[in-house]
């Protein structure tokens, strides 16, 4: 909760504290006491919602279902999120299981912490959680530790207390067994095993001393219970930590270790792998040699050694995501809080209740009530294309609409573009670049330039980025969308902070300046989770934050007969498939978009173009929006590793259905729609089935589209994305200033879901992090 509460600048959510029993200590745990059918029904109107996290395994399941009952009786929603589906302080997991046969389908939504134990969630209970990422257990106001340097690799596993599910003499039997491998492959190791003073197992207390002692190059280290900081300290002196685990499914200590930098490696045990898949390497518990193969992996130099620079540096720009993330997390919660209330309203056939009030809540919209004085932002643009409409591609129009949406909110932005976009005026002529001019249309193609093309924009953008630097004091941050590289190698001498988007697969260009530019690098975000697991192979981490839409410019639309296709005309995008696939449906196909390779759609997409399958060329937005909201459906048909897939939120924005090739970051734009269908890549039968399907449902069942655009603007709201930003660059405003980011209050903008101000009761487990790194 402290993170949430950091990040809830929008004063939309207040979290009430659990109320302390009578004798209980300062960071004594004690059972929540809202968690009571007394306590719901007295206190009824001091909170909107019950939202319950930890503690119940204190409580009877009669007990529990009592709560229940007087929250249904009060009319007030319940949440819940699944950190355990095995608990990890019992043996006897039974108890455990009953209380989650009640609360899980009893919940008005139900969240968890990774997506594989969201598919459990749906598998057991038929329940769709929302996964939301867990928040950052290392403070970020305070001193973050990068660890003492060592000669030999430290390798450790905390076996705390000795708890239920730490598998202790196991853990360190495979933990030496794995390092005397690896000092075999001559690579130096020592092994840490550190245990509290009071265990709650001593027989097993006693057999790892006696199996550490045996070790001469393994050290015991026994201790009273670390406070946070010692915690920390601790930590980050290691190499790698391993998980000692026997059972459960997420883990705070991964969270806590990737705040501080230090790799993960752990057994295939719940889905703590999913966490943080860059930082963690799965093992066979009781198997040296997967543990010893985990290690290696973990340490082949990539996230730099304890006391390091490479550490430091990490640690640094895990910070920045922590940051970005906490606004992430709570635009989260506040869509969870939304729904629920509605979800109590809808079964009592009330409206759901007015919202409590907060004189200091900013008014919507207001950007100077929202984060103070607005931000100067620079946004350098892709060489190729003019920022403008018709929209080149999808790179081309988030740009704009970006630009365009960060200016409605009361921002200073000024582009580097090409000659010809929109939004030049009043920016400095250097930030005005050479435009691309084809001396033979015919020969334009999307993957190069005209001859001579780079030697004049290069330099022109060099020159653009060395005025930033000159005039560094007049800006905040630098928003980079370019493909080349060139602002990659800039970043650590322009003064600014520089955050860039990776809207690409992996460029060598950019990999190779961002590798030689000087510090500070720049920062990433990507534009799906695909992308960013494909640039962190490569070493470069990002936060994921997905492109958006601007919904008012995408309204509801009243559907029709025809299928659409919308996108670049180019071979990987695959229109050729979609013209396929209309065809088995016998369904018209209306295609929208700039030809970006003249040779193929000759030969691959004109041959079919007649009264059934029709070209209307480029189209600005409003009216590709009309053409879209009214189709039937829309066929998406890359056949690449799309990163995103724009036209997807486009076309779930006015209500029309999606029918598309499951490839690249295609999955996450779909979500959990209804409203769409994946198949195989490239196979065009198939997705004239779903289409078809769609289509007869998009014209046939009332209020299909509504829900359809409803999920979209939820989740991929250009609103959203732009609150998120804000998050951000003020993050890296107050670190310039090396002021706390807590001082400066900053909201998430949650899409058109206008929540007011929600009380919540949060049932946490109250102590310190070293604690809830236990979880």
């Amino acid at each position: 909760m402290r993170a949430l509460d950091a990040a809830d600048r929008s004063a939309t959510v207040v979290r009430l504290a659990d109320p302390a029993p009578a004798g209980a200590g300062p960071g004594q745990w004690w059972p929540p006491v809202m968690v009571d059918a007394g306590w719901v029904r007295a206190h009824a109107d001091e909170f909107d919602l019950l939202h319950v996290h930890f503690g119940t395994e204190s409580f009877t399941l009669e007990h529990l279902a009592g709560v229940v009952a007087a929250l249904r009786e009060v009319g007030k929603p319940l949440v819940y999120t699944v950190h355990d589906l095995e608990n990890p302080q019992l043996v006897d997991q039974g108890d455990h299981a009953a209380q989650l046969d009640l609360l899980v389908p009893a919940a008005d939504v139900v969240l968890t912490l990774t997506p594989g134990a969201a598919a459990e969630v749906a598998r057991r209970w038929g329940r769709e959680a929302v996964v939301v990422a867990h928040p950052d257990l290392l403070p970020l106001d305070a001193e973050a530790p990068s660890g003492r340097a060592s000669d030999a690799l430290v390798v450790g596993a905390a076996l705390r207390d000795l708890r239920p599910n730490i598998d202790a003499v196991r853990a360190v039997e495979t933990l030496l067994a794995a390092a005397e491998l690896l000092r075999r492959d001559g690579t130096d190791v020592v092994v840490r095993v550190d245990l509290n003073e009071r265990v709650r197992d001593e027989e097993a207390r006693a057999r790892v001393a006696a199996l550490v002692a045996s070790d001469p190059h393994a050290v015991l280290d026994v201790h009273p219970r670390l406070s946070d900081d010692e915690l920390a300290a601790s930590l980050a002196d290691l190499d790698v930590a391993v998980l000692p685990y026997r059972h459960g499914t997420h883990s705070g200590w991964v969270e806590l270790c990737w705040d501080l930098g230090v790799p993960v490696a752990g057994p295939r045990v719940g889905y703590a792998a999913e966490q943080h898949p860059d930082s963690f390497a799965a093992f066979d518990a009781g198997d040296p040699a997967t543990l010893a193969e985990a290690l290696r992996t973990l340490t082949d130099g990539r996230g730099g050694r304890p006391g390091s620079a490479a550490r430091a540096e990490l640690v640094a720009r895990r910070r920045l995501v922590r940051r970005v993330q906490r606004r992430t997390v709570a635009a989260t919660h506040d869509e969870a809080y939304a729904a629920a209330l509605r979800s109590a309203a809808d079964r009592s056939g009330a409206s759901a209740p007015e919202p409590r009030g907060r004189a200091d809540a900013a008014e919507p919209g207001d950007a100077s009530g929202r984060d103070g004085e607005p931000l100067r932002i620079a946004v350098v643009a892709p060489l190729r294309y003019p920022i403008r409409q018709p929209h080149a591609g999808g790179l081309e129009s988030s740009v704009w609409n970006q630009v365009r949406t960060l200016r409605a909110r009361g921002h200073h932005v000024v582009l580097c573009a090409p000659e010809g976009s929109d939004f030049l005026e009043g920016g400095p002529t250097e930030f005005t670049l050479p435009p691309v001019v084809w001396d033979d249309p015919a020969e334009a193609t999307d993957t190069t330039y005209p001859a001579g093309y780079l030697e004049r924009a290069l330099p022109a953008l060099d020159r653009a980025l060395a005025w930033v630097a000159e005039h560094a004091g007049q800006f905040d941050v630098v928003e980079n969308h370019s493909l080349h590289g060139l602002p990659l190698s800039w970043a650590g001498r322009l003064g600014v902070p520089v955050v860039s988007t990776l809207h690409t697969p992996t460029l060598p260009d950019l990999l190779e300046h961002h590798a030689r530019g000087p510090e500070p690098r720049s920062a990433f975000l990507a534009v799906s989770d695909h992308t960013a697991r494909e640039w962190r192979a490569a070493g470069v981490e990002s936060l994921v934050l997905p492109n958006g839409v601007d919904t008012d410019l995408w309204p509801l639309g009243p559907g029709g007969d025809d299928l659409v296709w919308s996108g670049r005309l180019v071979p990987e995008k695959g229109a050729d498939l979609a013209i396929a696939a209309a065809q088995l449906t016998g369904r018209r196909l209306v295609l929208a978009g700039r030809v970006g390779d003249a040779a193929w759609f000759e030969e691959a997409v004109e041959p079919h173009l007649g009264d059934r399958v029709r070209y209307v060329g480029e189209l600005d937005q409003r009216s590709l929006a009309d053409l879209v909201g009214r189709s039937a459906c829309a066929l998406v048909t890359p056949v690449w590793e799309e990163p995103f897939g724009l036209v997807i939120a486009e076309a779930l924005a006015v209500g029309t259905p999606v029918a598309a090739f499951d490839t690249g970051g295609v999955s996450e734009v779909v979500g959990s729609s209804a409203g769409a269908g994946l198949v195989a890549m490239g196979d065009a039968d198939a997705l004239a089935h779903v289409a078809e399907g769609l289509a007869a449902q998009s014209q046939s069942t009332p209020g299909f589209r509504a829900r359809i655009r409803e999920d979209a603007v939820d989740r991929l709201s250009l609103r959203h994305r732009a609150g998120v930003l804000e998050g951000l660059y003020r993050s890296l405003v107050e670190t310039r200033r090396g002021v706390s980011s807590t001082s400066s209050p900053s909201p998430v903008d949650t899409g058109t879901v206008d929540t007011g101000t929600v009380d919540t009761l949060d049932s946490l487990d109250v102590t310190d992090a070293g604690a809830r790194a236990d979880a």
